[in-house]
């Protein structure tokens, strides 16, 4: 064999091995990696629409026992608590409300918050300092749970 024949055996070996190498060493584990991350997209997904479904029954649940609520309620999946939550404001009288945050699979309370006015418009009642202290605390809470990131 002549030395053009020989470099070219040389370089085409070269190049198939530095081919199998990127294709074992880059382009396998990135292919992997886009499908462990498709694959979690589409289990968060279906948690989202499960617990959208869970929360619109529960409140569904609401309306029928006559439980008076304020605005929309909030549903989402927690990937902190790893469950469903549900969050929600109802009116208990005329001056007294509740807000809480419920696991909406175990239906147990994670934070709830009571406020009375004690007869007076919820708009001319002024908080005392623990009132402030337990308003500041559940919505510490609230926003944990319910921010996006």
């Amino acid at each position: 064999m002549n030395k053009i024949t020989k470099l070219l055996i040389s370089f085409a070996l070269l190049l198939f091995s530095a081919s199998i190498f990127y294709y074992v060493v880059f382009y396998l584990p990135q292919k992997e990696k886009e499908r462990t991350i498709t694959q979690n997209l589409k289990e968060e997904q279906n948690q989202i629409e499960k617990c959208r479904q869970i929360g619109e029954s529960l409140h569904q649940k609401e309306l029928k026992e006559n439980i008076y609520t304020v605005g929309t309620p909030e549903y989402k999946y927690s990937k902190k608590l790893k469950t469903c939550i549900y969050y929600n404001v109802v009116y208990t009288s005329k001056t007294a409300y509740v807000r809480s945050i419920i696991d909406s699979m175990t239906n147990q309370t994670i934070a709830t918050y009571f406020f009375d006015t004690q007869g007076k418009d919820i708009w001319e009642f002024k908080m005392s300092d623990m009132d402030k202290l337990l308003f500041d605390k559940f919505e510490q809470k609230y926003k944990e749970l319910f921010s996006n990131t």
